[in-house]
């Protein structure tokens, strides 16, 4: 039972670094889009308007 318990032990801290890597994933994944609209609304505002 002990084994049985260590087991889960070691399958529950496995889970929580699972949860952490796809939470670090997630954050940058925002950040890129931010820097994305950022980077397309300066060349909007860089933009000439047509005649």
């Amino acid at each position: 039972m002990a084994f049985f318990r260590a087991l889960v032990a070691v399958c529950d801290e496995g889970d929580d670094r699972a949860v952490r890597l796809q939470a670090d994933a997630v954050a940058r994944h925002q950040c890129r889009i931010l820097r994305a609209d950022d980077d397309l609304a300066a060349a909007q505002s860089l933009q000439v308007p047509s005649a």
